[in-house]
């Protein structure tokens, strides 16, 4: 029997996802046709691995929404490369190491070996993350009139949220409010923002909740909706995703020790905020007032080091080229442009890679240089998957 990714089911909800729905739960039970393209895409690909890869892909692309992803990495860079004409052998054999890297790629005389990896939040961040969901999906199932609710700022407590009282709370203080009271204070400006609307504060147990009331139009109000409105903070937060590519990086460097052949380590950053060109520059060259060219000749101007050039010198020419990609995610295959980055270490063995690879100008800022589209290397047309919006069902 074909082994396949997806259950074989009748599906009648075309609704969205759910703000606590894992992503697999949502493409194996959704209608719309937008994902039944995904799903069909996925199946295809899935079937040209080799039976053997097949049970852990699978598991792991039925697994949480980390898992998935990261197993969806390993088998968008198997298509990518086996539409470009790589014979791949997957997970092979490495001597005297119990690891295996996850690909061996051959085409011609060429061969190098790829290692996938993932740029992830810690796990006291996804607990954080999932305990926010939980609190989402709870206001989103929460139905009011009037009002929508804004969660302007929060703090996540270390267990999940009793939610019942708060429920009950928010409702009680919704409706002992006057939309066109609060309405009229809004108009007449005597404040702006967030302090020009009642408030509601809520601690308990190390969470930290504001909610703010804002008036629905006239038009909408005295009909039952979600109370969630704006998901916030407020608050300004600090970017580092440089950080997370170095751990990645630093992951698999030695991980297997002299190979015969280059590796090339394959990253994924599908951060909170969108991971820049500039940061994975920085994270590979470090940050020094001069260009990756010129640093080396001057050591003492890199404020930072990276993964491939120290104030001692450039280092891991084992490791001669970096692929990333940002934002990919299994409806965007057609749109990602991956990027391909080599290091500029003399006399270091770069591998011959696909056009479908961006190489980076690093002249004056990291600017990706051409590249032909993914979509003619999967087959795909350039409207993939045939919708500008998924076809949900909205009510």
């Amino acid at each position: 029997m074909e082994t396949k990714v997806f259950d074989d089911l009748a599906r009648t909800d075309a609704t969205p996802a759910r703000h606590n729905e894992g992503r697999f739960a949502f493409l194996n039970r959704s209608a719309s046709q937008y994902f039944q393209e995904v799903r069909d895409l996925i199946e295809d690909w899935f079937a040209h691995l080799p039976q053997p890869a097949k049970k852990d892909l699978r598991g792991a692309l039925r697994a949480d929404d980390r898992q998935m992803e990261s197993a969806f990495w390993e088998l968008f860079l198997h298509e990518a490369y086996r539409c470009s004409g790589y014979e791949i052998e997957i997970h092979p054999d490495v001597p005297g190491r119990p690891t295996r890297p996850d690909f061996r790629m051959t085409r011609d005389e060429e061969r190098f070996y790829i290692e996938a990896v993932s740029v992830g939040q810690a796990a006291t961040a996804i607990g954080e993350d999932r305990r926010l969901q939980d609190l989402h999906q709870i206001l989103a199932d929460l139905q009011v009139q009037d009002f929508s609710l804004e969660l302007s700022t929060y703090t996540i407590g270390p267990k999940p949220l009793a939610t019942r009282g708060l429920r009950r709370e928010l409702q009680d203080w919704l409706a002992g409010l006057d939309p066109d009271e609060v309405a009229r204070s809004v108009e007449a400006r005597t404040a702006v923002g967030f302090d020009a609307l009642p408030a509601f504060a809520r601690e308990d147990e190390g969470w930290r909740l504001e909610f703010h009331a804002l008036p629905l139009r006239d038009e909408v109000r005295g009909r039952p909706r979600s109370a969630l409105g704006m998901l916030g903070p407020g608050e300004a937060v600090v970017v580092d995703n440089v950080t997370g590519i170095r751990r990645a990086l630093d992951s698999k460097k030695s991980k297997y020790g002299q190979l015969d052949a280059p590796l090339v380590v394959a990253v994924l950053s599908n951060t909170m905020y969108p991971t820049k060109d500039y940061e994975f520059e920085q994270a590979l060259y470090g940050v020094s007032s001069y260009r990756p060219h010129e640093s080396p000749r001057r050591p003492d101007s890199l404020f930072q080091e990276g993964f491939w050039l120290t104030k001692a010198g450039w280092r891991y020419g084992n490791v001669p080229q970096v692929v990333s990609a940002a934002g990919l995610s299994p409806w965007t295959v057609t749109t990602i442009r991956p990027r391909l980055w080599t290091t500029l270490e003399p006399g270091a063995t770069a591998t011959q890679q696909p056009d479908w690879l961006a190489r980076l100008d690093l002249t004056v800022e990291a600017r990706p240089l051409p590249s032909t589209a993914m979509g003619p290397c999967f087959g795909l047309p350039p409207d993939w998957p045939g919708m500008a919006e998924p076809d949900f069902d909205l009510g």
